[in-house]
C-alpha cells in the first residue's frame, strides 16, 4: 500500500529577517510566488509530502482558515507565477541587468540554500528550488553540507537560507502563530531559535497582542476571530515561506 503523509504543520523556506534583503517584504513575497510548490512536491518530495498554501495551515489545520479573503490572497502568494514576482520585485525598487536581479542598494541577489548532502528528498526539493529562484534572476544554489554537526548551528541560528521544521503544538494553530509571529517566542539574530522555532528572528506587535489574547480564553468562536486576524497578518508580513506538509 502506498504511504499517505500524516497531517502536520508545514516545511517552509526560513531566512534570518533581520538582514537584508530578506527583511523586505516584497522580497519574501516574491520568493513564495517564484517557488513552484506542486513541482517541489510531486518532483522533491516523490509526492509524499502535499504542498500547501501561503499560510501553511492546510494540512493540520483547514478548519481554522475561513475567511474567503484570506484564501484568495493565501491563494495568490502560492501560485506559482514568475512573471508576477518579477513585477512585484520591480514595482518594489528591484532592478535586472539583463537577466540579473539586483536589490534596491544595486547588489546582486544571491541565495543558497543549505542541506545535508544526505537528505535526499531535500536536496531534490531544494535543487528544484533553486532553480525556480533562477528563473526569476537570482543567483542560487544548493549548499551541501556533509552532516548534521556541519549543517545544524547555522540553521538552528538561521545564518543560512534553509528549509526547517515547525515547532508549533498540533493541538491549534496557536503554535504556529506564536513561533513565527509573537514577541514572546522572538529569538535574537544569531542565535539559536530551537527553543521556540522562531527561525526567521523577527515578531509583530499586533499579532503579539492577538496571541496573549488567544491564550486567556477558551471561547471557540473568539479564538478563531483572533485566529482570521492572525491570518491576515502573517500573509501581509510572510516571514517565512511555507512550502509542503
Amino acid at each position: 500500500c502506498k504511504w499517505k503523509a500524516p497531517h502536520t504543520l508545514d516545511i517552509p523556506l526560513f531566512f534570518d529577517n533581520t538582514k537584508y534583503p530578506y527583511s523586505l517584504v516584497a522580497f519574501r513575497h516574491a520568493l513564495s510566488m517564484a517557488i513552484d510548490r506542486n513541482t517541489v512536491s510531486k518532483l522533491g518530495e516523490y509526492g509524499y509530502a502535499p504542498a500547501t498554501d501561503a499560510i501553511g495551515l492546510n494540512g493540520l489545520f483547514p478548519q481554522w482558515v475561513t475567511d474567503p479573503s484570506v484564501k484568495a490572497q493565501s491563494k495568490q502568494l502560492s501560485t506559482y507565477s514568475p512573471d508576477a514576482a518579477k513585477k512585484l520585485l520591480t514595482d518594489n525598487g528591484f532592478t535586472y541587468k539583463g537577466n540579473k536581479l539586483y536589490d534596491p542598494k544595486g547588489n546582486a541577489v544571491q541565495l543558497n540554500i543549505h542541506v545535508i548532502s544526505g537528505w535526499s528528498d531535500w536536496v531534490a526539493a531544494n535543487q528544484i528550488i533553486t532553480k525556480n529562484l533562477q528563473g526569476i534572476g537570482i543567483d542560487s544554489s544548493v549548499a551541501l553540507e556533509p552532516d548534521w554537526n556541519s549543517w545544524f548551528p547555522n540553521a538552528f541560528a538561521t545564518k543560512n537560507p534553509t528549509l526547517l521544521w515547525q515547532n508549533g503544538s498540533q493541538a491549534s494553530p496557536y503554535g504556529f502563530f506564536n513561533a513565527n509571529l509573537s514577541q514572546n517566542a522572538m529569538i535574537p539574530s544569531g542565535q539559536d531559535a530551537s527553543a521556540t522555532g522562531n527561525w526567521s528572528h523577527t515578531y509583530d506587535a499586533t499579532a503579539t497582542t492577538l496571541l496573549n489574547q488567544w491564550k486567556v480564553t477558551l471561547d471557540a468562536a473568539k479564538q478563531h476571530t483572533i485566529a482570521t486576524k492572525l491570518e491576515k497578518i502573517f500573509l501581509n508580513q510572510m516571514p517565512i515561506v511555507p512550502l509542503f506538509i
